[in-house]
Parts: structure tokens; sequence; C-alpha cells
């Protein structure tokens, strides 16, 4: 684990570049790659193509769908080129592929991005004048997921599931919309699945884009697995300060994930007012995925 020292330099380093971009009206992506996205993405940045394990997982794991070769070649080279153009990136986290990382950030970055450890950009590891989560205070604010009603019945209880740190993590003052998303075949199973209209993973992109857009929102907050990244781009185009939290983004409303049931920090948060997604955002195929990782078994 990072230091006490690291993990509050990164968390500054966030701020300043959310500050800096409200400041100058100009995008930027702050995030984490997930670990099922780096093992391929490591992959296919050596060999061009995706090993045959990594077709199913990607699919179950991480919502990149259909499991076609083709259309997951162009995932990869969407989702390298995202992390190309991030502005900071929380990185080295886990462990086995941590020196890979460091390096590709490196080299495909030229050392253009800030890394930072996990905990930097998780921002109830922090006291609360160090969270980035300050920023989002009279701003407009789009959470991309697959829980939003869930999040937004957890809106409501906001002081009960943080108390004294709930302006600091979910202010008051700060305007929510949400975008839902769905599940790829393969894990929905007739449940929470994608519209019909969307085929693949980018036809999924294009649908949530277009609905950020329109939300008007400045920053937006992302969870939804390896269309993240490829996502975050496209919007830091369009100006948005974009922060991929990946699967953590359920903590920050108070949401339960089986994942976090004996962590020795986010499982202390717990009281009766937080609760697992509801059983319309869950599906069928969920205990595929770590034992229900994000949802309840």
């Amino acid at each position: 684990m990072a230091s006490q020292e690291a993990i509050l330099m990164g968390a500054e380093v966030i701020c300043r570049q959310i500050e800096d971009s409200l400041q100058y009206k100009k995008g930027c992506i702050i995030g984490r790659n997930g670990t099922i996205e780096l093992s391929a993405l490591l992959y296919y940045r050596q060999h061009g193509k995706l090993y045959i394990d990594h077709l199913d997982t990607l699919e179950r794991n991480a919502g990149v769908f259909p499991q076609e070769p083709v259309v997951l070649k162009q995932w990869a080279k969407e989702y390298l080129e995202a992390n190309r153009t991030s502005d900071i990136i929380a990185a080295g986290w886990y462990k086995p592929l941590e020196k890979q990382e460091l390096e590709m950030l490196l080299e495909e970055n030229n050392g253009g991005y800030g890394s930072v450890p996990l905990r930097s950009l998780e921002p109830y590891y922090l006291s609360p004048e160090k969270r980035w989560t300050n920023l989002l205070a009279n701003k407009k604010v789009c959470v991309v997921s697959s829980f939003t009603k869930t999040m937004e019945k957890q809106l409501l209880l906001r002081h009960m599931i943080w108390g004294q740190n709930t302006e600091s993590l979910l202010p008051t003052t700060a305007n929510f919309s949400f975008v839902q998303t769905g599940y790829a075949p393969v894990l929905a199973q007739g449940s929470c699945e994608w519209s019909p209209s969307c085929k693949t993973w980018k036809d999924a992109v294009d649908q949530m884009e277009e609905a950020v857009l329109k939300s008007g929102a400045q920053i937006v907050l992302v969870g939804c697995g390896g269309l993240g990244f490829p996502l975050a781009q496209r919007l830091k185009k369009a100006g948005k300060i974009v922060i991929v939290l990946g699967g953590a983004i359920q903590v920050l409303f108070g949401i339960r994930g089986e994942r976090w049931k004996t962590h020795s920090v986010i499982s202390q948060f717990w009281n009766k007012y937080w609760v697992y997604p509801s059983a319309a955002e869950t599906p069928n195929g969920c205990l595929s995925v770590e034992n229900a990782c994000y949802w309840s078994k």
C-alpha cells in the first residue's frame, strides 16, 4: 500500500487538475484501470490481439461485448488511446501487473500523465478537506452507473449514510443527474440488458455519450466497467471533467457489495442506511462475477 504522504500528494494533484479544468473550461480524464481490462490491454499491446481467455471475462466482468475478436480489438485500441490521453491515472495498485502498467503508461503518455495511489482517487479514505468530491458543490454532476435508481434513493439519505462527512462526499448543493447503464448479454441473462439497439459495446458507449451530453453536466462520474475509459475519452473531447471510479462508485452512494463485506475500512462505514443494489438492477448472472462482488448473494 502507498504511504500516507503519497496518498495525500495524489489527492492534491487530483484536486488541482479538477480546479484547473473548471477554471479554463477544458476536459480531463482522471481514473483507474480495472484488473480485467488492464490484463487484456497489456496482452493486446504486446501481441496486437487479445488472448482467447480474455474474451469471456471481458464480456462477463467488464461489459465488453460481443465476444468477437474484431469487435474486441477495436475496444482495445480505443481503451489504450483513452489511457494515452488521460490526465491522471491511479496506477500500480494491482500488484501482479504494477510494473507493466506503470511502464505502459510512461511509454504511451511520454510522461504526460500523473500517477497517483488508488486511495487518492477514492475520497472516503481521505480527511474531509482533502477530498476532490468537495469540488462537486454547486456543480452539475452526471453519474453513469448500472445502479442509478438505487443511487437516487440513497441521495435522499446521504446524511444518514455519511453523517458529518456528507458535504465533503455528496454535497447537497451538487445537482446530480443519472445515466443508467446495462449489462452485457452473458451477464444479464435476460435481466438489465442494454436496449435492443445496442448490438455492441460501441453502441452502448454511443448511447451513454448522448445521454451525458444531454444532461449538460460539467463533471461526470463513471462506473461502467470496460466501457468507462472509451466513454471518458469522448467526453473529454467535449470539454467534460470525467472521473472513472469503476466499482468504487457505488461506495460513494452508500451501496453495499459482497466485495466490501469484510473490507477493513469500507465495511466499517456500513450502517442500516447502506443497501445492496435493488433486484431490478441485479443481473441474473451476478454470481459469475467474483461471487456477486457488486451485488448481494
